[in-house]
């Protein structure tokens, strides 16, 4: 198969006497303030800083925000559930029937139920989300001239581990941002499982043996479990619960039950808790302090210092002179010149437009709020949703052939390969993502780029094609002629009406029309506010010209054009042969104009007449907006039949006739498709084509 396709401590104790630990009074867990000893699984809802007040320091102003959430309150792990089902509800019995509590306390434990399930470990719950969600709130309403309740990928970004409880955390914290109705719009990428800012200690062998995995590590636990202090506890608790053989895991299973249960309601205390005083839960939350202090604090220096490449991204992030907030800041689609003219140009019409412009309330409140983020040194960058199309794309397109497209790389299988350009390594980086999941795409081998690839770029490196048709002003004449037609002059006297600019240009509005497709392409929940100034008309007038343009430069209008993309054909038929022993998948990344020539070497798309300057308003097949979009795709897949090898071709996913297949059938026979292209494969002469005489 062949495809192109253009983020130790010191304490002290006073114990009570066990007489007052199983005293049978009603305890109080609430007014005691047992939430504030929940050692890692306390609710934030107890520590927060409810002032939200706006945060505001004399002549200075907030301009960029990095920040690190953990996740909202959450289920136990699997281990934990299983042994609360087994063990802890064998407890209750025995506390039921032998334990020392008052009556209300017991009525508690008769109702106790597991509710948990083991696949849904560690999930977020909706206590987690609400805390999140008024989190964001609050810093919202402290910073709300950084933190705009409308989401752009240019502003915002957002990335999270490769968990659920990461994930819906992320979302609460945005809809506390921009609003439920809002979040669908707002990019994360694609989570991996070891991030290195995120999890950076998931990449570090050396901590896992010499801290995580080290029973050294816990000996201040264990030495603070066999100590008198704790040994007085865990009987004081043996004889309050009635469970005399109860152990040190089995108290803190009560305490981590009693922690869980009570972060998750905030109305309601667990009845666990219930066997705790302020004393004793103190005891059981030193002994959480002191296994965080040794395996994540600052018993090893090298926990800590692993941590650089969070710090690194931080100060990346908040340089007051840093490029971009974004984590790839569809393409950024202009060149420098276009990038400067958004922030020059472009800025002045939007001021235009709002002082005289012929809009609505709503249409200039988005052009007030419209700015340009672009930096011109990331010019043509691939953005977020440019890699999900990818790798939705090869999701896609694996569900189709899922015999052919396996999801475990090897390079006797794939073969990859990229232009010479950060938006085609992204998008192959995107599809195989798509194929082999976000954990497993390192072991993707691409061969060195080539700036000028003899079959990516085969017209890079055809001077006569550049001095005869992309740089000939003559293949322009029929743009030029249809922008000084009566149809395009009116569109023009009209589009300066309803922008009040009396002297707008005819590359003012290509400007205009050019922005509205990029910025609506970026988002898939937002439509550009340039937009608002086209009717359906008349975007079909810029839709046109785009269309001549890319006619006459990359398709049917000069031979040269796509005769030249007979070595990218002679590549294929190389891959596609049955026979052939190159690996079976080739997926190639690179640009439209490489892809456009190619469909006209096919003989796709292509009318009996030319297009023209006058075309407009008919029918044709040439159109840029359904075979030239991003992400842009064709396939072309072998088939082993009984009666012979076939070919299936696609185009942007679905099934095409190249002309000379049978209109009846998808298949086309291997050896009729070679017959095809036959003749012009043999006579690809390419030095001697692009030879200028």
């Amino acid at each position: 198969m062949q495809i192109a396709l253009n983020f130790l401590f010191l304490f002290s104790f006073y114990l009570f006497p066990p007489k007052i630990l199983c005293d049978s009074t009603c305890y109080d867990a609430k007014q005691e303030g047992l939430e504030h000893h929940l050692a890692t699984k306390t609710p934030y809802r107890v520590i927060a800083n409810v002032n939200d007040k706006k945060i505001e320091f004399d002549q200075c102003s907030p301009i960029r925000m990095w920040g690190i959430f953990r996740h909202g309150t959450r289920n136990p792990s699997k281990k934990q559930i299983r042994r609360m089902k087994t063990i802890l509800s064998e407890h209750r019995d025995a506390i039921l029937a032998k334990g020392a509590l008052c009556e209300r306390d017991k009525e508690q434990f008769r109702t106790w139920k597991v509710h948990l399930n083991e696949d849904e470990e560690k999930f977020l719950v909706p206590e987690g989300e609400v805390e999140l969600i008024e989190l964001a709130e609050r810093t919202q309403n402290r910073f709300p001239d950084l933190l705009f309740d409308q989401y752009d990928n240019l502003t915002y970004k957002f990335k999270y581990t490769h968990t659920q409880r990461a994930k819906k955390s992320a979302e609460g914290f945005a809809t506390g941002l921009f609003g439920r109705d809002n979040i669908r719009q707002v990019w994360y990428p694609e989570p991996e499982s070891r991030d290195p800012i995120l999890r950076f200690y998931k990449r570090c062998p050396r901590w896992k043996v010499e801290v995580d995995k080290n029973p050294d590590a816990m000996e201040q636990v264990r030495l603070f479990i066999s100590s008198e202090i704790f040994r007085a506890f865990l009987e004081g608790l043996r004889v309050k619960t009635g469970i005399l053989d109860l152990s040190a895991e089995d108290a803190r299973l009560m305490y981590t039950t009693c922690a869980f249960e009570t972060a998750w309601d905030r109305h309601r205390i667990s009845p666990w808790c219930s066997l705790f005083t302020r004393k004793s839960i103190k005891i059981m939350e030193f002994l959480e302090d002191l296994e965080y202090y040794w395996i994540d604090g600052y018993g090893y220096e090298l926990t800590y210092k692993q941590a650089c490449p969070a710090a690194q991204n931080m100060f990346e992030h908040l340089n007051p002179n840093a490029k971009t907030s974004q984590y790839y800041v569809i393409l950024y689609p202009f060149r420098k010149k276009q990038i400067r003219r958004m922030k020059t140009t472009l800025s002045e019409h939007r001021d235009a437009i709002l002082a005289k412009g012929a809009l609505c309330e709503r249409d200039k409140e988005q052009f007030r709020t419209w700015k340009v983020h672009l930096n011109e040194d990331e010019e043509k960058f691939l953005v977020p949703e440019g890699e999900l199309e990818l790798i939705e794309l090869a999701e896609r397109t694996q569900n189709r052939f899922p015999d052919l497209l396996f999801d475990q790389y090897d390079n006797l299988t794939y073969k990859f390969k990229y232009t010479h350009t950060q938006r085609a390594k992204k998008s192959a980086e995107g599809f195989a993502t798509g194929l082999f999941g976000r954990d497993n795409i390192r072991q993707v081998w691409y061969p060195e780029p080539e700036s000028r690839d003899p079959i990516l770029r085969f017209y890079k490196r055809c001077p006569r094609w550049k001095v005869e048709v992309d740089k000939n002003p003559d293949a322009m004449e029929q743009v030029r002629l249809f922008i000084s037609s009566e149809i395009f002059r009116a569109f023009l006297e009209g589009f300066r009406m309803k922008t009040g600019i009396l002297d707008l240009t005819a590359d003012d509005a290509r400007l205009m029309y050019t922005t509205c497709a990029f910025e609506t392409a970026w988002d898939r929940h937002r439509i550009s506010p340039w937009c608002c100034l086209f009717t359906r008309e008349s975007i079909k007038i810029m839709e046109f010209l785009e269309d001549l343009e890319y006619y006459w430069i990359d398709g049917y209008g000069y031979e040269l054009t796509y005769k030249q993309a007979c070595p990218a054909a002679q590549n294929m038929f190389e891959h596609l042969n049955p026979n052939a022993k190159h690996p079976n998948i080739t997926l190639y990344f690179t640009h439209s104009g490489t892809l456009l020539k190619y469909l006209a070497f096919l003989n796709l798309y292509r009318d009996q007449q030319p297009l023209l300057h006058t075309t407009f308003g008919g029918n044709y097949s040439w159109r840029s907006s359904l075979i030239d979009t991003f992400a842009s795709n064709i396939l072309f897949v072998t088939f082993s039949c009984p009666s012979g090898a076939k070919v299936l071709t696609m185009h942007q996913e679905r099934v095409v006739t190249v002309p000379g297949c049978p209109l009846d059938s998808p298949l086309c026979d291997y050896a009729q498709f070679e017959e095809i292209f036959q003749q012009r494969i043999n006579e690809c002469n390419f030095e001697q084509m692009c030879t200028i005489s």
